[in-house]
């Protein structure tokens, strides 16, 4: 799987690696490798497009250009196949992660056009109404934290549990994540907050301290 370390401030990229899913890893290194052909748009893409709502053909379709025009600029300088399969395969696994807002909302059955629309409003909430498209290694650790939040808000569970969510945030993030929370709550959610964050207690109903 790609490798990343982030401290919010710096980010550094590693390769494939090894830890993971070793089925999932096999399936991005060989979805990748099919990118190296000139993108076209075939009969039986065009027919599942058809059941999608226009965003998100807007979406594959940018993704599918942009992995193969990132396959032709592995080649310069000259690299080997193998080589450009394991980056292309990273770059898929990071637009694959970029749809993980709409993914869980099909996933409970709802529409194609509900679920882009729950979505951006999560993203706008979180602040990151620009952030939709993006791949993982474009985003700071404190964006990708905050896309997190987003996905359990635009799924409006019962119950939120959160491990110490503002973490990576700076004080206006914190607090805006810590409003959201406390809305949620203020809504019929119940939401159970692991944090050392002192103004955590401020939307907390019962504190349990350690």
């Amino acid at each position: 799987m790609p490798s990343e370390y982030s401290s919010g401030q710096s980010r550094v990229q590693g390769s494939i690696t090894m830890t993971g899913n070793s089925h999932v890893r096999r399936l991005l290194v060989e979805a990748a490798w099919h990118h190296r052909a000139r993108y076209v748009v075939g009969t039986t893409m065009c027919d599942r497009w058809e059941l999608a709502s226009p965003a998100a053909r807007a979406r594959g379709d940018a993704g599918n250009r942009r992995l193969h025009a990132r396959w032709n600029t592995f080649r310069d300088p000259p690299q080997a196949a193998s080589g450009r399969q394991r980056r292309d395969a990273r770059e898929l696994a990071g637009w694959c992660w970029s749809l993980n807002l709409v993914l869980p909302l099909l996933a409970v059955g709802a529409a194609s056009a509900h679920a882009e629309e729950r979505t951006v409003s999560a993203l706008e909430l979180l602040g990151l109404a620009d952030c939709g498209n993006h791949l993982v290694e474009e985003l700071s650790g404190g964006q990708q934290q905050r896309v997190s939040i987003a996905r359990a808000l635009s799924l409006d569970p019962y119950v939120i549990i959160a491990d110490d969510p503002t973490n990576d945030l700076d004080a206006p993030n914190r607090q805006r994540v810590l409003g959201l929370l406390g809305d949620h709550a203020s809504r019929g959610g119940a939401v159970v907050l692991a944090s050392a964050e002192p103004d955590a207690v401020l939307i907390a109903t019962r504190v349990i301290t350690t």
